[in-house]
């Protein structure tokens, strides 16, 4: 890997252990030009964008990464993500159990200037709706 490609990682590295929506981890870690989905909340772009979307995220859920496996090539950095976390909030309609769930995630970073300009995700959504929508146990 070049030098560029390593601290691509470890800045991607770094800002996934920060905590969720940090305001200085985002402007630390992301371009202010970073470009965001469509659903962010009043379709906002940029570093403001980002933090308005965190801010959406942390009202329902609490989560964390672990990276299980990274690697870059050019100004892209793939992470192959564990993440876990609990429900503090109604999420995609579903009301808050306080439950916790466990997915699998993938998720491509692409630098500009050593800080992200884009994030593309896939994560196992459907296995955390059925985590959190998963019927009482009883006790037997």
């Amino acid at each position: 890997m070049t030098t560029t490609e390593i601290e691509n990682c470890a800045a991607l590295r770094a800002y996934l252990a920060a905590d969720v929506g940090d305001p200085v981890a985002i402007e630390k870690y992301n371009h202010p030009d970073i470009v965001l989905p469509a659903h962010v909340p009043g379709g906002k772009q940029g570093i403001e964008g980002l933090k308005a979307l965190y801010a959406m995220y942390n009202a329902s859920i609490r989560i964390q990464s672990t990276v299980q496996d990274m690697f870059a090539e050019g100004d892209k950095v793939v992470a192959r993500l564990l993440i876990r976390g609990q429900q503090t909030g109604d999420f995609m309609g579903i009301p808050n159990q306080g439950r916790t769930f466990s997915i699998e995630e993938i998720m491509i970073a692409e630098f500009r200037a050593g800080k992200i300009i884009q994030v593309w995700r896939v994560a196992d959504l459907l296995s955390l709706v059925q985590q959190l929508k998963a019927p009482e146990r009883s006790a037997v």
